[in-house]
Formats: structure tokens, C-alpha cells, sequence
């Protein structure tokens, strides 16, 4: 019984944000039978939302050109009726493909819409292709209150080796309570979280619960490989360096 995204993405290997499904979503989900598109509003948002997820899922289970068709149908009404969420999805369906140029082309529209994501994968695919990363997309990401790419920020920083804004980063995704630096720092480096010089009275009261959370929680190795490896070599603390990016980004 799938009851929110979480569920799909440990199903399918999918990474949907989380969030509880729709009405719409679980019966899609949970009853195994074909859908018939005369039996839904094409027009509305959500219901195009849902069902681009749904083919997606049906691409996975079964890849055929029908599947396929279907999936970029439904992605084409979204980005028209819903551009910002419809034209990062487009990007993704022709990343998937290596089409990089065609998914550059939609990541571009959803950034006209203040799409964060869309800021994130460009950047991404910077490296994939083989050009040089733009910090800028990330900050820009960040400035849109999109707090996953702190850790992209953390990398990339520790990659061309500047370590005093690398360590700042680092501090504010803490700050920011992004489970990706709290499992990290928990399982690596523990001592780090009872160090920390935050004033934040949320950090201070829950400090103990937010450590025995993320003490219990399992972090992807492979993908932190790179990440722990050279926090141990280069990791050190510049005590309350985080208030300049608060008060930035907030």
C-alpha cells in the first residue's frame, strides 16, 4: 500500500520530494489496472502532476514506446499548464536520455518560473557534459530557500579547495538541519554536533533528540564517499562562521 512518495522512491528507486500522496495518487498506485485518460481533467494541474509521476513509474516497470509516449504527453500538457514544475520535468525526461542539450533547453524555461530545482540539475549537468560549474546556479537555488543544494555547495567548495567558505557551508547546512550533513557528521564525525556554537534556540533545545534521530538513520556511502573522505582530511571549525550565510539566505 503506497501511502506517500517516500514509498514510490524505495520501490522504484525514484527520488520524488516527500510528501503524503494525493486522493488522486493512491488509487492510481494501489489499484493495478490500466488507466483511460478520457476519465481525467487534462487541464488541471494536479491531476497532470499525478499523472506524470504515474508514467513515469510505468516507464520503470514496463519501458515501451507506448509508456514512453504517454509520459511525454502528459509532460507536455504539465509544462503548459503548470510551466515551472512541467518544464523542470521535461529537462529530467531528456537528461535521462542524454539529450543534454534539450534538457538544458526546458531546465532553462522552469528557471524563467524560479524553478530551484531546475537551478540545481544545471549545474549538475555542467560536469556531466563537461564545463565548468557555475556556483552562481547553486546560490541561486539557495536564494530560492532550496536548502538540498548546501550540501553540492559543501562539495564542490571542497573540490577546488577553498576550505574557509567550504567550512561556513557546512556549519549552515547543519544550521539548516539538512539530514544529508546530520547523518554525514553524525556517523563520521559525531563530536561536530556536540560542538556546535549555534545561538538558534530550536538547535540548542532539540540538540540531544536531533542526535539520537540521526544516530538510527542509514546514509547512502557510495554517493558520501567523496564527501567523507575529505572532511577527514581537511575538516576543521570556524566557530559561529555560519551567521553571515544566515543572514543571507536565512
Amino acid at each position: 500500500m503506497f501511502e506517500n512518495t517516500q514509498d514510490l522512491n524505495i520501490k522504484y528507486t525514484v527520488n520524488y520530494n516527500s510528501r503524503p500522496l494525493t486522493f488522486l495518487e493512491k488509487k492510481i498506485f494501489n489499484e493495478d489496472k490500466k488507466l483511460n485518460l478520457k476519465d481525467y481533467d487534462l487541464t488541471n494541474p494536479e491531476i497532470l502532476g499525478s499523472l506524470s509521476i504515474y508514467y513515469d513509474i510505468q516507464y520503470i516497470k514496463e519501458p515501451s514506446q507506448e509508456n514512453e509516449n504517454l509520459r511525454l504527453c502528459i509532460l507536455l500538457k504539465l509544462s503548459k499548464f503548470e510551466p515551472k514544475k512541467g518544464n523542470l520535468r521535461m529537462g529530467c525526461f531528456y537528461s535521462e536520455k542524454k539529450d543534454y542539450i534539450k534538457g538544458i533547453e526546458y531546465w532553462k524555461k522552469a528557471i524563467e518560473f524560479e524553478s530551484p530545482e531546475a537551478y540545481m540539475n544545471l549545474f549538475l549537468t555542467q560536469k556531466e557534459i563537461n564545463e565548468k560549474q557555475d556556483l552562481d546556479l547553486l546560490f541561486n537555488a539557495l536564494k530560492l530557500k532550496y536548502y538540498p543544494v548546501i550540501i553540492l555547495i559543501v562539495l564542490h567548495l571542497l573540490e577546488i579547495k577553498d576550505f574557509t567558505p567550504m567550512s561556513k557551508f557546512l556549519e549552515y547546512g547543519i544550521y539548516k538541519e539538512c539530514d544529508d550533513f546530520m547523518k554525514i557528521l553524525n556517523k563520521f564525525i559525531p563530536s561536530y554536533l556536540l560542538r556546535l556554537p549555534f545561538t538558534s534556540k530550536l538547535i540548542q533545545d532539540k540538540k540531544a533528540e536531533i542526535f539520537h534521530r540521526v544516530i538510527e538513520s542509514e546514509i547512502n556511502e557510495d554517493r558520501d564517499k567523496t564527501l567523507i573522505i575529505q572532511l577527514s582530511e581537511n575538516f576543521f571549525i570556524i566557530p559561529g562562521s555560519s551567521k553571515e550565510l544566515i543572514g543571507i539566505y536565512g
